[in-house]
């Protein structure tokens, strides 16, 4: 506990989405949104000589193909090579839990982006995070276009989706997290504009809209803040994708400030059998995995 104490003014958070809603790593609501009926969770510690060196922790939504990881957090002493050695052992359970692909969020500036390296992640994009600085008035003519999408929209959404984001990535940036309804904006004729996909927390909001590269970038985006529901005083994050360079600089001359500008990294990962009998194990199993990786395990399911 002290080794993770001290660590803890050293985490970084690899999770972006979960930064700007509920807070840091160490944040109790930030940790009470990782547990569901349906998300794996694994928190692991790296010890070398019997001296915790770092902690971290991956979260699997069971059913998707990728894991996503938590944060890291190393003690002043340790090395690349010991947070390399904890990567790997999380990047092993990813692979048990079925996921193809790891998933992780840090600054560009990262002194943690040469281990990640080690381990085999490679930046497969970058992205810029906006908070709005504007006010919140009523909107233009532009702001009727927006509304919460139906399934009568979807088949529009996948075509824009497929032609902005590129391919080699489609299977790693989802349509939607699936956190919430999103948006959508629609001209008079009903074609499609743009949409945006929403995940709320207690911290903030996020939205990662996809825009028609001919549609007017500003007056969506201008509209979108103020059409964005259940706001409730809450900031609003936009984030930007490095394949979005009109979205960019849309965002540049309107009233956002530049909060983070992150590299987007994926760890491939080789199919492994699944846990067995996983239903039937308790909530939270301690074991010791090799490399002296002592873990806590904690699997959501639903079971009784």
């Amino acid at each position: 506990m002290p080794a993770l104490l001290g660590a803890k003014k050293l985490a970084q958070s690899t999770d972006s989405v979960s930064q700007i809603t509920h807070g840091g790593p160490f944040s109790p609501l930030r940790w009470l949104s990782g547990h569901g009926l349906t998300i794996n969770t694994y928190s692991a510690v790296w010890e070398q000589d019997n001296r915790a060196r770092c902690f971290g922790r991956v979260c699997h939504p069971e059913g998707e193909l990728y894991s996503r990881l938590d944060y890291v957090a190393c003690v002043r002493d340790s090395s690349a090579g010991d947070l390399t050695c904890l990567l790997e052992a999380l990047i092993q359970v990813s692979g048990v839990w079925g996921a193809r692909y790891l998933l992780a969020d840090l600054p560009e500036s990262s002194d943690y982006l040469p281990a990640f390296r080690r381990a085999d992640f490679s930046v497969w994009s970058q992205t810029r995070v906006y908070r709005w600085t504007g006010d919140f008035g009523k909107g233009g003519r532009a702001e009727t276009l927006w509304r919460l999408w139906t399934g009568q929209d979807v088949r529009a959404m996948q075509a824009l989706h497929r032609s902005t984001v590129p391919r080699l990535f489609q299977a790693i940036e989802p349509l939607s997290r699936k956190q919430a309804q999103g948006l959508a904006a629609c001209d008079p004729q009903g074609r499609l504009l743009a949409f945006a996909d929403l995940a709320y927390g207690p911290a903030g909001i996020y939205i990662q809209p996809m825009l028609d590269p001919a549609a007017d970038h500003a007056a969506l985006l201008l509209a979108l803040v103020q059409a964005v529901p259940n706001r409730l005083g809450r900031q609003l994050y936009i984030s930007a994708r490095s394949y979005q360079p009109l979205l960019v600089e849309a965002l540049e001359r309107l009233p956002f400030s530049l909060e983070q500008e992150l590299a987007l990294m994926v760890r491939h990962l080789a199919l492994k059998d699944k846990f067995p009998a996983l239903a039937r194990q308790p909530v939270y199993k301690g074991e010791k995995t090799e490399g002296s990786v002592p873990v806590i395990q904690s699997h959501r399911n639903g079971a009784k």
